[in-house]
């Protein structure tokens, strides 16, 4: 029974009753014999129990919101720059993953939802684009930002009992501006970097489906019979679909130290749509139990069993966000700045952290 535990650890499922069922489709010969029909009733509910108590999902829903609020923060400052003052342009590489640090709420033991993201982002001066004062701005203090991210990935992650194949999708738009307001100040040995603001647009979607098998035993004597014996067997089948959209507002500043180092640091708000829904079915095979031993070996018509459950949920982002990020650049020769990022989105346990390389000029 551990498939069901071992699914049921990282999915998002809907809060039911009874969220896991096992039934017998057809009795087969056992109609005939109903002390015997009785007996196996008796047994699938008790294996039907066992897989439901087992599960460890305590708030299905939680798991979603969870996911949404982690695919917001997982892209955020990968389309933007804190630290840099480049002439004309900057062009970036990064990517990101976001995570619900809280416990034991969602699932036993376990995190509330997880958000990656990826971006190849180019900025540029908007004073080589355009002349004339935007909406009353000096367009030398504004940079204009576009980024796309995608990427794929497909891996088997090895279980005690079963092995999960899972494939990962991510794909990632944004459109941002930052607006130098007050200048850089001091040298490049020691120096403060004035202070950004940054507005924009993300659009982040996230998929992950996941496949594994179902191969439980069955084994009932039914007494002066004979013994039933068979497997559940079927390929149980996960999506997990979020798209959301985020429109953030910043604040940054940094502190430059030795032409090497730039430590930055700012806080943002967002407002935020979109949703994470989670869909799933056991797709259990039409399972035979055959007579393995005793009096009912030549029986042709044989009782079949099947598993079924329905394992949806949904949940929308939380619509208006705050956080603090802060980050260390390491400031390399010819241009090439390496750097690393953490954010938290305040009020909850949402963490998220990014890395990335970026050339300025």
């Amino acid at each position: 029974m551990r498939f069901i535990i071992l699914i049921l650890i990282i999915l998002p499922l809907q809060s039911m009753a009874r969220p896991i069922e096992v039934n017998v489709r057809d009795y087969g010969w056992i109609t005939s014999f109903p002390v015997i029909k009785d007996t196996l009733d008796f047994y699938i509910q008790g294996v039907e129990d066992d897989l439901n108590n087992d599960q460890p999902v305590l708030d299905p829903k939680r798991i979603n919101y969870g996911t949404a609020n982690s695919t917001v923060l997982a892209s955020k400052g990968l389309g933007t720059d804190y630290a840099n003052d480049p002439q004309r342009y900057i062009i970036s590489v990064g990517v990101g993953a976001s995570w619900d640090e809280e416990r034991d709420v969602a699932l036993k033991d376990e995190i509330s939802g997880v958000g990656a993201a990826s971006s190849l982002s180019v900025g540029v001066r908007m004073d080589h684009l355009v002349q004339a004062n935007i909406f009353g701005l000096d367009p030398k203090r504004i940079m204009g930002f576009v980024n796309l991210g995608a990427f794929k990935h497909s891996q088997n992650f090895p279980g005690r009992d079963v092995d999960i194949a899972g494939d990962i999708s991510a794909q990632n738009l944004g459109i941002h501006f930052r607006y130098d307001l007050i200048d850089r100040r001091g040298t490049d040995f020691f120096g403060w970097g004035g202070v950004k603001l940054h507005v924009g647009y993300e659009l982040n979607r996230n998929e992950v489906d996941l496949a594994t098998t179902l191969d439980e035993p069955i084994s009932l004597d039914t007494g002066g019979q004979g013994v039933l014996g068979g497997r559940l067997t079927g390929t149980p089948t996960f999506e997990v679909e979020t798209l959301t959209h985020s429109f953030p507002l910043e604040a940054s500043t940094s502190l430059l130290f030795l032409n090497i180092f730039t430590l930055y640091g700012g806080m943002g708000a967002d407002v935020n749509f979109g949703e994470s829904e989670g869909k799933g079915n056991t797709k259990g095979n039409f399972n035979t139990l055959a007579c393995t031993t005793g009096a009912c070996v030549g029986e042709t018509v044989l009782p079949q069993l099947e598993v079924q459950a329905n394992f949806d949920a949904y949940a929308e982002v939380r619509n208006i966000t705050f956080r603090a990020f802060t980050g260390l650049q390491l400031d390399l020769p010819f241009g090439l700045h390496a750097y690393g990022q953490a954010e938290q989105m305040l009020g909850t346990k949402v963490l998220g952290l990014s890395t990335g390389l970026k050339y300025t000029y």
